[in-house]
């Protein structure tokens, strides 16, 4: 499998992770207020086991999934702020009755160490991940789920462009061990939105052409090296 090449900013460097990012990526995952709203636990489960977490960390490194994935670092300072990438995204139905999105669709997502808040290095590094997603891959859209109750993912969502087109319902579940779609999703399923009740995300899209027609332009480039 094809390793995502490296995404450059006036800041950043986007990296394909690597096994020796697992111990920086599980202290991150271990920190309470960067997981706070992701489903990543059982509803009963408080703290995350660190062993069960790190196999699985180390299991999506091994398996390059979700495929396009990279770790998020200073240009000139080695060291995790955090993760980012485009995944695949199995959609069963929609909350409200909104208008579903598709099968399947591909989907940002985004988590970063607390150090790394409130510097603008989220959206530094998601404008680069929407210009490869866009430019090079070609998608004809990208989608986005954010907690209704967390304010600052979805800030910076609507920060990039993203608009906000509704509500959708996440089953509760972790994703330390959650189901295979039925559905074989190239480049890995990451979020399977198929019941009527459970959690309550924003979600979020941008066109390809709306984002090719916008005026100002990402601060992002693409390097082979």
């Amino acid at each position: 499998m094809r390793a995502p090449p490296y995404l450059a900013t006036a800041r950043l460097r986007l990296r394909p992770r690597r096994h020796d990012d697992i111990d920086a990526i599980l202290e991150m995952d271990l920190d309470p207020e960067v997981y706070r709203y992701y489903e990543m636990l059982p509803s009963f489960q408080k703290i995350p086991d660190p062993a069960t977490l790190r196999e699985s960390i180390k299991s999506q490194i091994k398996s390059g999934l979700p495929r396009d994935s990279w770790v998020v670092e200073w240009k000139d300072q080695p060291g995790l702020l955090g993760l980012a990438g485009l995944g695949s995204v199995s959609i069963g139905m929609d909350a409200l009755g909104s208008v579903s999105i598709g099968m399947e669709a591909n989907a940002l997502w985004f988590r970063f160490v607390r150090n790394a808040w409130g510097q603008g290095i989220a959206s530094e590094a998601v404008h680069a991940i929407l210009k490869h997603g866009f430019r090079v891959l070609k998608h004809p859209t990208i989608v986005a789920f954010s907690h209704i109750e967390n304010w600052r993912s979805c800030r910076l969502l609507e920060k990039i462009g993203m608009e906000n087109v509704g509500i959708a319902v996440v089953e509760q579940r972790s994703i330390l061990s959650a189901p295979r779609s039925s559905a074989k999703v190239r480049g890995g399923n990451i979020l399977n939105i198929k019941c009527s009740t459970g959690i309550k995300y924003m979600k979020y899209q941008l066109e390809r052409r709306a984002y090719l027609d916008r005026s100002r332009s990402p601060l992002a480039t693409t390097s082979t090296k």
